[in-house]
């Protein structure tokens, strides 16, 4: 049996790299409830980092820190981690409007 197989997938691309992401491993979940309890800014920012290595890692990728802080700023490593999360979060139901 193998699993972790069947996940769905986000492709990013980010300066002309593209990633693709199928799992968030648990220590990247960890790392960002530590990440949003921090008030130190530059502490912020090396978590969101180690946040960012552990998807990277777990999705077979090398992380070379260098080129990202390279090539993103801080929303772009934000909007990386986000958009990783929420590809797992099924779309809300709309409810249809009742005429009268």
């Amino acid at each position: 049996m193998k699993i972790g197989i069947n996940r769905s997938k986000i492709e990013i691309e980010i300066a002309k790299r593209s990633f693709t992401i199928s799992i968030v491993p648990l220590l990247a979940t960890s790392l960002i409830a530590k990440h949003d309890n921090e008030q130190d800014v530059d502490k912020q920012l090396e978590i969101i980092f180690e946040v960012v290595e552990a998807i990277l890692v777990a999705n077979g990728y090398d992380y070379d820190k260098d080129w990202w802080l390279q090539h993103c700023d801080y929303q772009m490593l934000m909007e990386f981690v986000v958009n990783t999360m929420h590809k797992d979060i099924p779309p809300t139901k709309t409810k249809k409007k009742v005429k009268v």
